[in-house]
């Protein structure tokens, strides 16, 4: 299996981040930026897991969604009264960055 900087980078990210490695989080990491930049809803996201075979619960996902966003691993955007975003180019153009600037 080839590498994936995005989800080599959200993980990092989450090691250093002072949330514990559990496997959903990990899961649920991997499935947000194994395709690269893309833009997700709340229920997308759902529905990705469950196509996955992963079990988590749509509860657990909005927690795990609020921490990462939290910890700046993604950004949410609400774009109505029930309705988020989630934007996950900030972490790719952060290390993009980074990676310019070390040279």
């Amino acid at each position: 299996m080839s590498r994936n900087m995005y989800v080599e980078n959200a993980l990092k990210m989450l090691e250093a981040s002072s949330l514990k490695l559990t496997s959903q989080r990990v899961n649920l990491l991997k499935i947000l930026f194994k395709n690269g930049n893309k833009h997700f809803s709340v229920e997308e996201v759902y529905n990705l897991v469950d196509k996955e075979g992963i079990r988590i619960s749509l509860a657990t996902i909005y927690n795990c969604l609020n921490q990462f966003t939290a910890k700046g691993i993604l950004k949410m955007v609400r774009t109505s009264s029930d309705k988020y975003i989630l934007i996950l180019t900030l972490l790719i153009i952060s290390t993009f960055f980074v990676r310019q600037l070390a040279g």
